[in-house]
């Protein structure tokens, strides 16, 4: 890399208040001082980029200094200090140059987007003091600009984030100078994509004559952003509820957002699904209409190149010929119409090498037209991004493997613009070939994401993690083009701002230094000291680290709602190591009371930036975990026998739901409206119907509840590691670690009971003996050593009542009486839980080191391999390893989890490998992840096999992969990782040495905390304190018993909508029961549905589209009163074709009554072709509308209505 001080500035400037009785320094400029203001000088002939910032820079100054400065054109009899602004085509640049006054500019003309600023005394023989932008081009100039403004206190976001420039007696900028340099990406910019809401917002904030959203006025602001990061390219948005780009169009037909692109500066090109700078998802069913009939369609043409190849050209031409005077840059090749692969339905033969040869054919065409139309292939910029299917057809392999064959041939002068998988983990490094090829790399990553694992309404990516990508891709040499996927841009603004200071400059945040970037950015927008500012960097990287395991979104299963581990979801268990999720919404709550205690001290004009970056996201993080997880603790609650405890779970979390509402609804109104409409989780494609799906916070949870005719007498308990309440879980703690366990005693009757607990061992402790519980209860249980003998102790406990109640539950206390040998862990309860970087010594390899990587991974740091190669043979001999000394107390074959940092690497024949052994024993190879999507499966030594997968990683930002090891004798042995792969990373690893170890350790998500060792600075576990429940939270009323129906209509659904329009939503947890609901399912079949989502078809209303769906019998009643009633049923799958995007569309073949009769008997119902019909059913006295749905059904919506 390039040295860092060339990079930067080489003296940063200062700012002296009125008062300061310091001497100016000999290269200082004042550009504020005795009430006058430096005027700017730019030539008229400037580009017009240059003459626009020229304006937003004065603007700036003053906003800082209440004074406008003059902007000149001419240096002619001017005499006082002057900001001069120009390219080296500029005469009065020139001459200082030749005067020697810019001779840090000697010899970099040739630089691209590069400026000089530096200030000079007595420029000319009237100035006295000159600031100096000199730069290489119009863009280099502009940064230039921008430049002064940020340092004069003007924040890059301070429009996007309500930053407020400090008002200034007084600017004295001393010694400036900042070196020209090119930027370390050519092309870094912004993808504005799924942004329903910043549509929204437009619509609502800001008018314009075209009637186009986002409007032409949002764009400026938007590029004007990208400016002022010194970033200069943009993916416009792209999502059918908005205009195309190129729509809105002057009085003399010319499109205004790519012509404005053009005066500031910015590259306008298109997203991986959009080739020729054409939105085909809001724009090709127009223009297929329109263009019926024409060139080779027989009617509407389709998108599909082997069917329509002419009129998919004529499609691009259009665009080519209305783009080529604006700055391209073109995206290659095709997809579906929106982000699905392409259509080949004349394709005679689909194989792998036919498409990649289909794929051939396209790329080949457009390169000619590129050529007729600007007159070479390379005229133009070019990329091509080889996403999911495309990725495949370049490297010439299917995902599964199965099929291979000579790849993409991709000309060599367009730029390869390689993915993420979406989560922030780069898919594929180019190989030392592609690292030379003439038009370069790039990368195309995410900081926002709508999908199956959607996040887009909290920031919460760890910078360590964008940083580790980004220079791990820039030191092979990707370094052409970065694009980010932004979502709607809000509320993404800190982690755009650090990956734009990467991409401007690589160098300028070395490993880690992401709390550096941090607290200068918290001092650029809340203007607070150096030690407020380490404050907040120390606050947002903890909250990034907190929202690692599960970021705010995915703690909802967006395909599931039984909340159980599986392939797909891992969850924070309820029940252990001290109660997992309450632990991480205690961390939530300290967080939030941080950022409230800094909130309050702040200056007013610094709390609603504060609240934008850090409060809102950290209190609706805590707000989240306390909605679902108490969610979670209701159902399971009940499960186990509580009684009022599951009405105040409810009550909790519909509590945290309602606080989240309040606090979306303060964006509407704060900084008088500017908001209004941008803050919006469930703006989800057709946004006008407020789905609550985005952020996958459904309105529809269905909760348990308790009643005071279901009282019963007596109390009931669990311990910690009981789920239901009946599994034998012995109470373990170790001396060494001296934990704490919890056993919840419980109420079972509306007035409160008395309960005692003992044990037959005077060294158990607990926090209470005996108590009335209304509610609940949770105990601490403790040993007191000093009574203890060496090795194990045993004892029981008991927990009783008045009314007969007694459950015991047997303890195991281990003291130990020897001194850890140094530098070493040692097992506990049936755990070793390392922290790699606490590691007992280090081997590095002849080119491979391991490295520490700080603030990264669920605890501390993790440590990854880098430089070298591949280790293939004699690993134990040539890897780089660590190692890690353990004294085990047991000896056998033991369950482990390795803690891998979710890396991939993908492309023929490459691996995510890393090695791990005991003592001498032969390291055995762990097989991580390798691509997106792909899932891993390991036989054990015991037969069973464990499964995880692509989704299980990118969801808990972590891979677990099982291992087993051998130990066959107590005492110490040593634990050794190898490098296999370079690049991999390690946080952590835990070893099971029991199976009640091992089954706790996989129904936890984080899973055990690090074991006892003396490498670090050990502390045990702190106890998890449960909220405090009060009679009213978990108030308890008699059954409803509500009264039947006459009218309802029902929408099953996998989410509802917030503005439901007379609908209700269903879903597998809507259970009937006459004494609490007027709806539901038979008990007996929940287990047995499952949701049916599609979120494509915005040509028919939202109860059409969703589903719940089965393949066993099951049963639907509604209670109506006695009438004669008109029932509308809807069953299937809306989606035709063009609207098969992310899936294909399905058939069911299903059977269907009504109280009896017979309406569909084995009936087929294709996708695009939904039953919707509408049956008379007479009601008579206590009866029940029965539905019964059988075979593979469908149900969508009902809407019942009396006759």
């Amino acid at each position: 890399m390039k040295n860092q001080l060339s990079l930067i500035s080489i003296s940063f400037f200062l700012l002296f208040l009125t008062g300061c009785s310091k001497a100016l320094d000999k290269n200082s400029f004042a550009l504020y001082k005795n009430g006058k203001v430096a005027c700017i000088y730019v030539s008229d002939t400037e580009a017009p980029q240059i003459l626009r910032a020229i304006n937003d820079l004065q603007h700036d100054i003053e906003m800082v200094t209440g004074m406008k400065p003059e902007i000149i054109h001419s240096l002619e009899n001017v005499n006082q200090n002057v900001i001069i602004v120009g390219t080296s085509n500029n005469q009065d640049i020139l001459t200082l140059q030749k005067n020697g006054k810019l001779n840090e500019f000697t010899g970099k003309d040739s630089l691209q987007q590069a400026f000089l600023l530096k200030s000079i005394k007595s420029p000319t023989n009237t100035i006295k003091s000159a600031l100096v932008v000199n730069g290489s081009d119009a863009l280099g100039t502009v940064y230039g600009i921008y430049e002064i403004s940020e340092r004069i206190g003007v924040s890059p976001l301070y429009w996007w984030c309500d930053v407020t420039p400090k008002k200034q007696n007084e600017i004295v900028l001393n010694n400036v100078l900042t070196l020209p340099k090119e930027p370390s990406v050519k092309y870094r910019g912004i993808f504005i994509n799924d942004e329903e809401a910043l549509i929204q917002w437009s619509e609502k904030t800001t008018s314009n004559q075209y009637n186009t959203h986002i409007s032409p006025a949002v764009y400026k602001r938007v590029f004007e952003l990208l400016l002022r990061l010194k970033a200069n390219s943009i993916w416009p948005g792209m999502m059918q509820a908005g205009s195309y780009f190129f729509e809105a169009k002057d009085e003399n037909g010319v499109p205004i957002n790519p012509k404005n692109a053009k005066e500031y500066g910015i590259y306008v090109g298109s997203s991986h699904c959009e080739q020729m700078a054409r939105n085909n998802y809001a724009e090709w069913h127009d223009w297929a209409e329109e263009h019926k009939n024409m060139y080779d369609a027989k009617g509407v043409p389709v998108w599909d190149y082997t069917v329509n190849p002419k009129t998919i050209e004529a499609y691009w031409q259009e665009r080519l010929d209305e783009s080529k005077d604006f700055n391209m840059i073109y995206t290659l090749g095709i997809r579906g119409v929106h982000d699905s692969p392409f259509e080949y339905a004349n394709l005679k033969n689909p194989t792998l090498e036919n498409k990649v040869k289909l794929l051939q054919k396209v790329i080949d065409r457009q390169r000619e037209m590129i050529k007729e139309t600007f007159g070479s292939e390379d005229a133009v910029t070019q990329i091509f991004v080889p996403y999911e299917e495309t990725g495949e057809l370049y490297n010439g392999e299917s995902k599964d493997g199965k099929e291979q064959c000579e790849g993409l041939k991709l000309p060599e002068d367009v730029i390869m613009v390689w993915t993420e998988d979406n989560f922030g983990y780069a898919r594929q490094i180019p190989r030392p070939h592609e690292q030379k090829r003439p038009g370069g790399n790039g990368l195309y990553y995410h900081l926002a994401y709508q999908g199956g694992a959607t996040y887009d309404w909290l920031y919460t990516t760890p910078l360590p993690l964008i940083q580790e990508e980004l220079l791990k891709v820039y030191n092979e040499n990707v370094r052409d083009f970065w694009i980010v996927n932004v979502g709607d841009i809000k509320p993404a603004e800190m982690g755009l701002q650090f990956y734009m200071a990467l991409a401007y400059d690589v160098d300028s945040y070395p490993k880690n230094t992401t709390k550096a970037f941090i607290q200068k950015s918290a001092k650029q927008q809340f203007g607070v000291n150096d030690t407020n500012a380490k404050e907040i960097a120390n606050l947002l990287t903890a909250f990034h680290n907190l929202c690692r395991p599960k970021k705010p979104e995915h703690l909802f299963p967006f395909w599931d709602w039984k909340y159980e581990n599986n392939w797909r979801y891992r969850f924070y268990s309820l029940y252990d190591f001290g109660d997992e999720s309450l632990r991480q919404i205690q961390t939530a709550n300290a967080l939030e009371q941080k950022a409230k205690a800094i909130y309050d001290k702040l200056d007013e004009s610094a709390k609603a930036p504060f609240w934008h970056l850090a409060y809102y996201p950290i209190r609706s993080s805590r707000l989240m975990l306390e909605k679902t997880q108490f969610y979670r603790k209701n159902v399971a609650y009940a499960k186990q026998g509580r009684y009022a405890s599951v009405n105040a779970y409810k009550t909790l979390s519909e509590n945290a739901e309602a606080a989240i509402q309040a606090d979306l609804e303060t964006y509407k109104t704060m900084e008088n409206g500017k908001w209004n409409g941008i803050m919006d989780p469930y703006a989800l494609y057709n946004f006008k119907e407020r789905i609550f799906d985005v952020a996958n916070i459904p309105n529809n949870l269905v909760y348990d509840e308790h009643f005071k005719e279901e009282a019963v007498n007596g109390i009931g308990s669990v311990c910690e590691g009981q789920a239901i309440g009946n599994e034998t879980i012995e109470l373990r703690f170790s001396s060494f670690e001296d934990n704490i366990r919890f056993i919840d005693v419980f109420n079972k009757a509306i007035e409160a009971n008395q309960w005692t607990i003992q044990s037959d061992a005077d060294w158990v402790k607990f926090s209470k003996a005996s108590g009335s519980v209304l509610i609940e209860d949770r105990l601490y249980v403790s040993i007191d050593w000093g009574k203890t003998t060496s090795g194990e102790n045993k004892a029981t406990i008991t927990v009783k009542d008045a009314h007969g109640f007694s459950k015991s539950y047997p303890v195991k206390a281990t003291k130990y009486d020897f001194k850890l040998k140094d530098n070493s862990y040692i097992e506990g309860n049936g755990f070793v839980a390392i922290e790699t970087e606490n590691y007992t010594s280090k081997q590095n390899g002849k080119d491979a080191k391991w490295e520490p990587y700080e603030n990264f991974g669920y605890f501390g740091s993790s440590m990854f391999i880098k430089g070298g190669t591949k280790i293939e043979q004699e690993i134990a001999t040539n890897a780089a390893r660590l190692e890690y000394s353990v004294y085990f107390e047991n000896t056998g074959t033991f369950f482990g989890q390795l803690y891998r940092i979710p890396t991939l690497n993908e492309g023929k024949g490459k691996t995510c490998q890393i090695a791990i052994g005991v003592d001498n024993q032969k390291p055995q190879i762990l097989n991580g992840v390798r691509h997106k999507g792909q899932r891993m499966s390991k036989k054990l030594t015991d037969g069973s096999t464990e499964n995880w997968s692509w989704e299980n990683n990118i969801l808990s930002g972590m891979e677990k992969i099982p291992f087993e090891i051998t130990v066959e004798k107590s005492g110490y042995h040593t634990i050794k990782l190898y490098q296999v792969n370079s690049g991999i990373g390690v946080d952590r690893f835990v070893i099971c040495t029991d199976a009640q170890a091992k089954a706790t350790q996989k129904r936890g998500l984080i899973g055990a905390p690090e074991s006892y060792n003396n490498i670090s600075s050990y502390t045990s576990p702190k106890k998890v304190i449960a909220p405090k429940l009060t009679k009213e939270i978990a108030a308890i009323k008699s059954y409803p018993k509500p009264e039947a129906l006459t009218e309802i209509k029902l929408n099953f659904a996998l989410y509802s909508m917030i503005d439901a329009l007379g609908f209700t939503p269903v879903n597998q947890r809507h259970v009937y029961d006459p004494n609490k609901n007027q709806f539901g399912w038979r008990a007996s079949d929940v287990d047995n549905i499952w949701y049916h989502h599609n979120e494509a078809s915005e040509r028919v209303v939202f109860w059409q589209r969703d589903g719940l769906t089965g393949k066993k019998e099951a049963k639907f009643y509604v209670r109506l009163k006695k009438g004669t009633y008109n029932i509308k049923y809807y069953m299937g799958d809306a989606r035709i074709k063009a609207e098969m995007i992310y899936f294909k569309g399905a058939t069911f073949n299903m059977s269907f009554a009504i109280n009896g009769k017979t309406l569909m008997t084995n009936e087929k119902v294709y996708s695009g072709k939904q039953k919707i019909e509408t049956i008379e059913v007479e009601i008579g006295d206590d009866e029940l509308l029965e539905l019964t749905l059988d075979g593979k059904w469908i149900i969508n919506a009902l809407e019942i209505a009396p006759k």
